[in-house]
């Protein structure tokens, strides 16, 4: 089995896009509602899960081999 770099991921970058546009509805939110805690944790974990999704795209995949047994 060989590594690759960078594997190309449709889901990941729609799971990223939605994420941001998540980001973007908790910040609304908090200038909405600037006394509300829960924004601001929402936004919080938003914040590392777009992380994770970042540091994803760059994590090492081992190539499968198919084998015909």
């Amino acid at each position: 089995m060989n590594l690759t770099f960078k594997k190309e991921s449709k889901e990941l970058e729609t799971a990223l896009e939605v994420v941001r546009c998540l980001i973007g509805i908790a910040k609304n939110q908090i200038n909405d509602e600037p006394k509300e805690p829960m924004w601001r944790n929402e936004l919080h974990q938003l914040y590392g899960v777009e992380n994770l999704l970042e540091q994803a795209e760059d994590f090492y995949y081992k190539d499968e081999e198919v084998s015909d047994d």
